[in-house]
């Protein structure tokens, strides 16, 4: 109850922590907000317009007394992990002393544009930290110029916890992904996750983000959705992306700008990665032309591909056989999604078949096409058992 009515106090009065000029009464609000934070091992998260949220770091264990029985039990996400999301640094020494121990949580998140000299400073002082047992890392909209990410990744190199880095919805120029490959090649704790989504990285920061890739070949997770890459970026990123020493499982490309002219680059990948295990590439336009191109490259391996997701992108009953023949011939997908395109009724033999024949195959995704109501259901009725259709 303690809680409850201490949080509906702040957030019924929202003030800024930027502000020099702290009251007495919210210094002291402060501070019992962090005397709470220390006693139940909580995470802290700081949100626009003032709001103030507490949510346990260790579940059932970390409770004490009776302000620890109003949070016993409750869990972040589901698991047992510490998370502390932090919207913005109070740029005071004092204040920043008071999140000293941060470098315990396993997640941290920043998500506020202009984090500031102070925020750069509390935020490198954790990496550093010998005892920092942050794995994730998210650093999304935090709007940093070229030289706060050098100062970062100069820092980043010497931790050795963090594997999942994420800078998403940041602009990220060609000279700031060199700041960051430099950082990442100085870097001895391997990198298994990159997040970089909505950075508007296109033709001219495709070479910059070679040498980023190149300079973490410990990545097994690239995420590059809703960036302008286009045919001509994705031609740079080819020889990175399907080096056969490559240990990338998962590649996201959806909302990439890619045309059908893109086609056989994307054989090329999957042809030349054999680690790879889903490839996303929704919401672009690649038509029937594009998935044709790729299929004829397939020709010759054997990838080991799980999951392919080509939602929206404008494909309809002509690719339909030879995508169903190249899936079952050369890939081994276990879900295929194809929702939101202009297939028919005539497709359906083509894709009947490659849930007759393939044994990997388990799920199909083919709602919001132009398959009628019978088509659906006579097909939902023949495919084996082992197989499920959206239709």
């Amino acid at each position: 109850m303690f809680c409850v009515l201490l949080i509906r106090f702040i957030t019924s009065a929202p003030f800024s922590l930027v502000s020099p000029e702290y009251t007495a009464s919210r210094l002291s609000i402060f501070q019992r907000v962090v005397d709470l934070y220390r006693t139940c091992k909580t995470a802290l998260r700081w949100e626009r317009g003032g709001k103030r949220e507490i949510r346990t770091a260790n579940g059932e264990e970390g409770a004490a007394g009776e302000q620890g029985k109003q949070l016993k039990g409750r869990k972040w996400g589901g698991e047992n992990m510490s998370t502390c999301d932090i919207a913005h640094v109070p740029p005071l020494e004092e204040r920043m002393e008071e999140g000293r121990d941060l470098h315990l949580c396993t997640t941290l998140r920043i998500e506020r544009k202009d984090v500031g000299e102070t925020g750069m400073i509390f935020l490198t002082s954790t990496l550093v930290n010998t005892q920092c047992h942050l794995l994730e890392l998210w650093l999304d909209n935090i709007g940093m110029n070229e030289r706060e990410l050098q100062v970062m990744f100069q820092v980043f190199s010497q931790n050795r916890s963090v594997k999942v880095l994420s800078l998403s919805n940041n602009i990220l120029t060609a000279r700031g992904l060199r700041r960051i490959g430099e950082g990442l090649s100085n870097r001895r704790s391997p990198l298994l996750s990159l997040r970089l989504m909505s950075c508007s990285l296109g033709r001219p920061q495709a070479a910059s983000l070679v040498t980023v890739l190149r300079s973490t070949p410990s990545l097994t997770s690239l995420n590059l959705d809703n960036n302008p890459l286009g045919d001509a970026g994705l031609r740079i990123l080819v020889p990175a992306l399907a080096y056969p020493g490559s240990r990338l499982r998962t590649l996201r490309l959806s909302t990439a700008g890619l045309t059908a002219a893109s086609g056989r680059e994307i054989g090329s990948i999957l042809r030349g990665n054999a680690r790879l295990r889903t490839l996303a590439l929704n919401y672009n336009r690649l038509l029937s032309e594009g998935v044709r191109g790729m299929c004829s490259v397939l020709p010759g391996t054997r990838s080991r591909l799980m999951r392919l997701e080509l939602e929206e992108n404008r494909l309809d009953d002509r690719c339909s056989h030879q995508l169903a023949e190249s899936c079952n011939a050369h890939l081994s997908l276990t879900a295929l999604c194809l929702s939101r395109n202009s297939f028919t009724n005539h497709a359906l033999p083509s894709f009947l078949r490659l849930c007759g024949v393939s044994p990997c195959l388990r799920y199909l995704w083919l709602s919001r096409n132009s398959i009628s109501f019978e088509g659906a259901n006579s097909l939902q009725d023949s495919v084996p058992a082992r197989v499920t259709v959206f239709v």
